[in-house]
């Protein structure tokens, strides 16, 4: 009963007020709605879309025993998971009537992350976390030109996925990034680590299931804000690292 009454206050909030048809002229016996109210309509039903959305994702919690949706003490989703048959366009699209969301998931997304989407998950004022795990296509120069409009950010997180050259060198730019994660994607070697030269601000990077190898450590030793380095599964040895000068405890190799 109190998730339902949550849901109908977030519905009340999202939806804008009763569309009022003005300024509606007469021709013939057909009337013609003016613009601001067809604007008003496709806004009450994005906002009702997205509170159905919580719905199933709370429904699917419940069923999996694994959260989708987490709330703050008064009811607002801070944390959002998209999983599998969720982590659609048309859902990511949603996200931007959950201002209060700290943390999104969205994993094992099924065909291209479009602009259009990302777009939505810039707009979040509060976000701090983004994880987009098990993408197939690549993360582009716009799709991350796209993230990167959230200036809030401090971890990102590209799981099994693949980040173009042009893409990674956006996300240097990000005021709040502390931690970035860019894990099993085959296609990240020496060259793209070397990219990361740039990350200023990072504390904590990992590189596990790529392709680097002790080749791209002088690099990252310089690193001026660097604490942990994770290099599981990778071509990197105890013996480059020693060589690269870091911190005794700051890489971690094995499990």
């Amino acid at each position: 009963m109190k998730r339902t009454l949550t849901h109908l206050k977030l519905a009340v909030a999202l939806a804008t007020a009763v569309i009022v048809i003005a300024g509606c002229a007469e021709r013939r016996e057909d009337r013609i709605i003016a613009p601001s109210a067809i604007d008003s309509k496709a806004r009450a039903d994005h906002a009702q879309a997205a509170v159905l959305l919580l719905r199933k994702l709370d429904a699917l919690t419940i069923e999996q025993r694994v959260a989708r949706v987490k709330y703050d003490s008064a009811g607002r989703p801070t944390l959002i998971v998209l999983p599998n048959e969720y982590a659609t366009d048309a859902n990511i699209s949603m996200l931007d009537q959950f201002p209060t969301l700290v943390q999104v998931k969205i994993v094992c997304a099924r065909g291209p992350i479009l602009t259009d989407s990302m777009a939505h998950i810039g707009k979040l004022p509060a976000l701090r976390e983004l994880n987009i795990a098990g993408s197939p296509p690549a993360i582009t120069l716009d799709v991350a030109r796209a993230i990167a409009r959230n200036g809030t950010l401090r971890a990102l997180s590209l799981d099994a996925g693949r980040i173009s050259s042009p893409a990674l060198q956006v996300f240097a730019h990000l005021p709040e990034l502390r931690r970035i994660d860019i894990r099993s994607d085959p296609d990240f070697d020496d060259a793209k680590a070397a990219l990361l030269s740039g990350f200023n601000r990072i504390e904590e990077l990992d590189l596990s299931g790529t392709n680097v190898t002790d080749g791209c450590l002088p690099a990252l030793a310089k690193l001026p804000a660097l604490k942990r380095l994770v290099v599981r599964s990778t071509r990197i040895s105890q013996e480059g690292i020693a060589a690269a000068g870091f911190p005794v405890g700051t890489v971690v190799v094995e499990r």
